[in-house]
């Protein structure tokens, strides 16, 4: 009983401030064409628009098909997945004409009912989509001017107790002051 009360708490130990870290590779293969391009402080992150499209049409299926099965005896789910149909919809079609250096930051496009202040300046859907895309290397990143192949992550897990704990996941390119990502989590009862 002592040596695995000894054993649990040693591994508590060493979990509760647990780090990893890894090199995340950059596609050398992504030409420069056709590419819409997001601005984050020193970074310029440029993916394709035909994968961005992709995405998008892919959504828009997922939100038909809801429409098609799941909402007929909820108004408020209906109505949420048919004014994402809409925005996803008419992005997707916008994106099907855009040229080359298309600025995706001036895409407006979120999640939930229509909401006057989100279509103002709310682009978290296109963010989310890149910053899949980046962590799977399927993007071009450029840190001031130099385009770069390869960026750091670190995922820590801090502050583990019994009931919760927190986790970050950070993807920067040099230092840790050069942060291009930062998102934290807490999970817990």
């Amino acid at each position: 009983m002592k040596l695995f009360l000894i054993t649990f708490l040693l591994v508590v130990v060493f979990c509760s401030n647990a780090q990893s870290k890894s090199n995340l590779l950059l596609s050398k293969n992504i030409d420069e064409s056709h590419i819409g391009w997001w601005t984050k402080d020193n970074f310029i992150i440029g993916i394709k628009i035909e994968v961005l499209e992709k995405k998008l049409i892919a959504s828009c299926n997922s939100f038909q098909y809801a429409i098609d099965n799941y909402t007929f005896a909820d108004s408020s789910g209906l109505a949420f997945y048919k004014d994402n149909l809409e925005r996803y919809s008419h992005i997707a079609d916008q994106l099907k004409n855009e040229k080359n250096d298309f600025n995706l930051q001036k895409i407006i496009l979120y999640d939930g009912l229509y909401d006057e202040a989100k279509e103002k300046e709310n682009s978290t859907v296109i963010e989310n989509i890149i910053k899949n895309e980046l962590s799977a290397g399927n993007a071009i990143v450029y840190f001031k001017g130099i385009r770069i192949y390869t960026l750091q992550t670190i995922y820590e897990i801090i502050d583990t107790n019994f009931v919760n704990h927190n986790s970050c996941s950070t993807i920067y390119f040099d230092t840790i002051e050069n942060v291009l990502y930062k998102d934290c989590s807490i999970y817990g009862w």
